[in-house]
């Protein structure tokens, strides 16, 4: 009867653990704030970058967070872009921690920057001009750079 306690237990623990990999918003957000730059509009792109921030704080996840707000602070779509790249390493790394469904990796080497998108069609948010949009490829093994070190006070 203990084995069926502890069974029944562990396999309530993994459906949990595997919930709520599933329940994130965070994916949903990130693409909200791709599709705003793929639209080429620096306000669309900071509203949905502020909307992840919330997102990602509401699930603890301060490092996305931290880095949507760096976008939604942009001064412009240059500067959104360059941002989304930070955004997307960071993305990345949120993304290799989880199993389940999951968005994939895509990779600009024209612009030396990573992002996530469902799959189907490349679809690049930094492309300029419209002629680029389809420049990238995913990538398999792709793993995000490793986080800076943490620069607290002591």
């Amino acid at each position: 009867m203990k084995r069926i306690t502890i069974i029944l237990a562990l396999a309530v623990f993994l459906v949990a653990v595997a919930a709520s990999a599933a329940q994130t918003k965070i994916f949903e957000q990130y693409e909200r704030v791709r599709q705003a730059l793929l639209n080429g509009s620096a306000d669309e792109a900071q509203t949905a970058a502020r909307a992840l921030a919330e997102t990602a704080r509401a699930e603890k996840q301060n490092a996305v967070a931290e880095r949507s707000e760096a976008l939604a602070a942009a001064a412009n779509l240059k500067g959104a872009r360059d941002s989304f790249a930070m955004l997307s390493e960071e993305m990345i790394r949120f993304r290799d921690a989880r199993s389940g469904r999951r968005p994939e990796v895509a990779y600009c080497s024209m612009h030396k920057a990573s992002w996530l998108q469902p799959k189907g069609a490349i679809t690049n948010p930094y492309a300029e001009d419209k002629s680029m949009l389809a420049c990238g490829e995913f990538r398999k093994e792709h793993r995000a750079t490793p986080a800076p070190p943490h620069r607290g006070h002591h």
